[in-house]
């Protein structure tokens, strides 16, 4: 199962545009969200990505981003656009390869999550303009074996929030916010004890039209048994065509 490195990809995916950024007009429902993402390839962005503490404090910055379009390919029933991340850590370069694509007023991200029971869900609707709240996965599984029941649980959802204010080079911004909300649980019990994990997160986005992706705050809301964190991420540069 591709878990956390899927969701810290979401703080990083989720979005950009062509038109001008400081309009105060919100997007309407006929607006496309191929708009929040301007696909030229060539196209990039650099980000600052920070370690947050439990109260959303930067404590460490762990690298800068460029995150580029390189291609389009056909993939899993979409046409998707490859998205490439070059990360700058301490003097060396990790280099990631990602997938999204648009129907409308929907962007989907390519996750390729894949359970212990054989079923995957390729793509996830990580944003969508013409809705408030909706549901990218939710799976259950139950598996019981010589006294030992394994437990898994996963849900994620997302919402369209508020036309929010963002400060880029001392210019205010106009740019839409979306949350992501991730539950996962698991536990294992035996006759003679049970232990699991019990963790919730958030994810809040901004994008700016003519910009694409200006900010990303991932923050763990509950992580039973381990400390709570967070990342940040913050638009530092961008070009687009």
């Amino acid at each position: 199962m591709k878990k956390i490195n899927k969701i810290y990809f979401l703080l990083l995916i989720l979005s950009f545009i062509v038109i001008s950024c400081n309009t105060e007009t919100s997007p309407t429902a006929d607006e496309l969200m191929s708009e929040y993402y301007p696909t030229s390839i060539g196209n990039w962005w650099k980000y600052e990505n920070w370690i947050l503490d439990s109260t959303g404090t930067r404590i460490n910055k762990i690298s800068v981003d460029s995150v580029v379009i390189e291609d389009t390919t056909y993939l899993d029933g979409k046409n998707a656009f490859e998205i490439v991340t070059y990360s700058s850590r301490n003097d060396t370069i990790i280099v990631s390869t990602n997938y999204i694509a648009f129907e409308g007023s929907n962007l989907f991200a390519y996750m390729n999550l894949t359970f212990s029971d054989g079923d995957s869900i390729p793509w996830i609707r990580v944003a969508d303009l013409n809705g408030s709240q909706w549901l990218m996965a939710e799976k259950d599984i139950i598996n019981e074996n010589n006294q030992v029941r394994n437990e898994y649980y996963i849900k994620i959802t997302g919402a369209k929030g508020d036309i929010l204010d963002f400060n880029f080079r001392n210019e205010m911004l106009k740019a839409q916010e979306f949350v992501t909300t991730y539950i996962q649980r698991t536990s294992t019990k035996t006759p003679i004890d049970t232990v699991g994990t019990d963790m919730e997160s958030t994810i809040q986005d901004l994008y700016c039209k003519g910009i694409g992706q200006v900010y990303s705050k991932y923050m763990m809301v509950k992580n039973v048994g381990f400390a709570r964190q967070g990342f940040e991420s913050n638009l530092l540069d961008y070009y687009v065509k």
